[in-house]
């Protein structure tokens, strides 16, 4: 989830916004980023335990927002904190 904040970087922005936006919605669909995923089931990998705290996918919606200034990722951003 890190890789979405350097594309930003770069100046990758359709690329960016696109794999930021997957990640979210997994984010959204299951609260938390996986480690492990099953991708048949659509599913955390049975091994999955919890939760590892990951602030990378916050680190890449604030440097969207910094290269967009799009107040949408700002939004984003309070969800993952909520």
């Amino acid at each position: 989830s890190f890789w979405p904040g350097m594309q930003a970087l770069v100046g990758q922005r359709a690329e960016a916004e696109g794999l930021y936006n997957d990640l979210h919605s997994t984010w959204r669909r299951l609260t938390f980023l996986p480690e492990l995923f099953d991708v048949s089931g659509v599913k955390p990998h049975p091994r999955e335990k919890g939760y590892p705290l990951r602030p990378e996918l916050i680190e890449s919606t604030y440097f969207l927002y910094l290269l967009t200034e799009n107040a949408t990722y700002l939004d984003m951003g309070r969800t993952l904190q909520a």
